[in-house]
């Protein structure tokens, strides 16, 4: 990483449980062989703020032990919200700050902006 201020880091890293998955690099190259441990260590020795989102797993929250997990769920695919049958996924928001921290409220501050 580049030394830098005011520097942000959003990553979105290939899932630990669709291992098996083809879906990034040719041929699935980029998702079959990321090493996930070694991006936890690389992670854990960035001084940046960074958040990453995750798929929920045992394996995942023993890697980023070290930082901020949050779990969370969200609605994948929007036709399906619309037919009301919707599956939800569980996910992890992981940072190395505490989320709480950066959030900015309204003038009654009941209300994220």
């Amino acid at each position: 990483f580049e030394d830098g201020e005011d520097v942000f880091i959003f990553l979105d890293p290939p899932y630990y449980s669709t291992i098996k998955s083809k879906l990034y690099g040719k041929n699935g190259d980029l998702h079959l062989n990321f090493d996930h441990e070694r991006f936890a260590s690389n992670m854990k020795k960035c001084q940046h703020l960074w958040l990453i989102t995750y798929d929920d797993c045992i394996e995942i929250r023993e890697l980023f032990s070290f930082a901020y997990i949050y779990p969370w769920e969200l609605q994948y695919g929007m036709n399906n919200y619309r037919q009301g049958n919707a599956k939800k996924g569980k996910e992890l928001f992981i940072a190395n700050y505490r989320l709480e921290d950066m959030m900015i409220y309204s003038k009654t501050e009941t209300e994220l902006v």
